[in-house]
């Protein structure tokens, strides 16, 4: 990545590191996540399916954006 006067931006690259780096870390927890939505739209009783999974969708999604998991 280069600024607009030709030099690399360091703090860009640095930023979109971190972020990858968050997204590989959770990618875990949001296969999980993902894993559990998926039976839940497929079970019988799904509105209770999705709130026993809903807790680990949202702190999936909270590590992948920095938050606290």
């Amino acid at each position: 990545c280069a600024s607009s006067a030709g030099e690399p931006d360091f703090g860009r690259s640095m930023a979109l590191g971190e972020a990858n780096a968050r997204l590989i870390a959770a990618a875990p927890d949001l296969l999980s996540a993902c894993k559990a939505a998926e039976y839940a739209a497929n079970h019988v009783d799904c509105v209770s399916a999705m709130q026993h999974a809903l807790p680990a969708i949202r702190a999936a999604i909270a590590k992948a954006e920095g938050g606290a998991a």
